[in-house]
């Protein structure tokens, strides 16, 4: 079982260690990295799909997954660094505090934070690294607009709705 024994420490713990190497404390007293929780929850799904089979969806997401996961591992956040956002995010505000020599404390890395996340698509700094193409998308806009406006077919999670 993956109980943390303190939810709220283990995860203060966990956010400030990129490496996923930090341990947290289960319940019963085991310790674990959040790799390794990670690795056993991926493991669940995985298994799923092996005897159950799995869309392209399903296989997409799981190997995004398992990618980020050994991307942490190898220390090598460039294998990921145009499909997750984290990631981005990341890189962009160390860029910057290092192109400015600024700390993490800088109210102007809270400020591109802040722009990273904007909304506006014309000012959000997502967007524009997405204009200029240093970013991959997993969705279009087409996509994005009919599943607001379409409803799902049938299918085995219509019961959920």
């Amino acid at each position: 079982m993956l109980t943390l024994d303190n939810p709220l420490q283990a995860i203060s713990e966990i956010s400030r260690d990129i490496t996923g190497r930090s341990q947290v404390l289960l319940a019963g007293g085991r310790e674990m990295s959040a790799l390794d929780v990670q690795r056993e929850y991926l493991a669940k799904p995985r298994d799923f799909t092996d005897k159950r089979g799995a869309d392209a969806v399903s296989n997409r997401v799981l190997g995004a997954w398992e990618r980020a996961l050994d991307a942490i591992v190898a220390g090598n956040l460039g294998t990921i660094a145009r499909e997750m956002d984290w990631v981005i995010k990341y890189q962009l505000i160390e860029q910057y505090r290092a192109r400015h020599d600024l700390p993490l404390s800088a109210p102007q890395v809270a400020q591109a934070d802040l722009a990273y996340h904007d909304i506006d698509r014309r000012r959000g700094l997502y967007y524009q690294l997405q204009r200029s193409s240093k970013v991959d998308r997993t969705a279009r806009d087409i996509d994005i607009f009919e599943a607001k406006t379409t409803p799902p077919v049938p299918g085995r999670y219509r019961q959920a709705g």
